[in-house]
């Protein structure tokens, strides 16, 4: 039997249960559940809004497949961990969970994170940041896992494609599945926070099996989709909150350059992972006032206007080659004229 207890809260004059059952579905017909999150409600150890399931057999090897839709929108600033499922069993020992994790560097969920598998002796990376993000992206996504202790076996199915396979998987939770709890999203770590807005990553078509049930019906999603129209200034973006707050939109270009920025120089050492955390931490509250303010769109958009010209040239010809024409720039500007030692002749 399904059940859940839940919690409801009034933001922005809004009122949502944490986790709700209702319309539309998947391909906008039927229902699906929408799990309700803003700021930093519901309290960081409050498992609220995900539903639990009691197994009526011993089963040791199963299959579980639903969709799944987060919308660019919802963000997540992590100091750890958000927590997706959990599976407990019984005629042995041990948990089995799937987080979202952020590591030992706090920030955007999205920017940094990755899905973890843990049952009890330390954490399995199943899906690196760029899978995650792929599947962060306002669409349907086909989710299926095989959980298998008692054969050894741990696999993750991503739009019915294979994206984690381990045949001698060593798990220490044994015995049978007893039951799963708050499916889909549980708990976070202290300190994290949502997005200033209402938003709700969606389930739907949620199938437990002994065999693969694979995507059924699934139809790609299209590679570039339209962003949620309810993008807040602090929740769009992919995490540029400032930017998006100050042009209006996550797509637009200037934003689209920072955002690349960030993703293909930033992260890619640790000092620039440290910036975009900090950054990501402080300033959703900056954004939320430029939103409200006109005037502060406007000085926005020209203070990075330098910095975006600045990206743009170090995307487009790399670091290096950015740094030899910037030295050749300045020596051009150093560089004085020559005295003329020709006589001047007489009139």
């Amino acid at each position: 039997m399904w059940y859940e207890n839940d919690i409801s809260t009034t933001r922005d004059s809004i009122t949502h249960y944490a986790g709700e059952i209702g319309v539309p579905g998947r391909g906008g017909t039927g229902k699906s559940l929408k799990i309700w999150r803003h700021s930093n409600w519901p309290a960081m150890n409050t498992y609220s809004g995900g539903l639990r399931y009691d197994f009526p057999a011993n089963y040791s090897n199963i299959f579980i497949r639903y969709y799944q839709k987060i919308p660019i929108a919802l963000t997540l600033f992590a100091s750890d961990y958000l927590k997706s499922w959990r599976f407990n069993t019984t005629g042995g020992s041990g948990e089995i969970y799937l987080d979202f994790r952020v590591g030992n560097v706090a920030g955007d969920m999205r920017t940094l994170g990755t899905w973890g598998i843990y049952s009890g002796a330390g954490w399995t990376t199943v899906l690196d940041n760029a899978g995650l993000r792929a599947i962060w992206d306002g669409n349907w996504h086909c989710i299926e896992f095989q959980l298998g202790p008692s054969n050894n076996v741990l696999n993750l199915w991503v739009d019915g494609v294979l994206a984690y396979s381990n045949a001698n998987y060593t798990w220490s939770a044994t015995g049978y599945f007893d039951f799963i709890q708050h499916f889909a999203i549980g708990n976070v770590g202290d300190g994290s926070a949502w997005q200033n807005s209402w938003q709700a990553i969606e389930f739907d078509d949620l199938v437990i099996s002994t065999t693969y049930v694979g995507p059924g019906d699934f139809v790609p999603p299209s590679p570039d989709p339209t962003p949620d129209p309810s993008n807040s200034s602090s929740g769009g973006g992919g995490g540029c909150f400032i930017a998006t707050a100050a042009y209006g939109s996550s797509m637009a270009p200037a934003v689209k350059v920072l955002r690349e920025f960030r993703e293909k120089v930033m992260l890619e050492h640790e000092p620039g992972r440290a910036f975009v955390a900090f950054y990501q931490a402080v300033s959703p509250p900056i954004a939320d006032f430029i939103a409200r303010h006109n005037a502060a769109k406007v000085l926005v958009r020209l203070a990075l206007l330098p910095i975006v010209g600045i990206c743009w040239v170090l995307l487009m010809i790399g670091p290096v080659q950015a740094l030899l024409l910037a030295l050749l720039v300045i020596t051009l500007v150093m560089k004085k004229p020559a005295p003329s030692n020709l006589p001047r002749k007489s009139p």
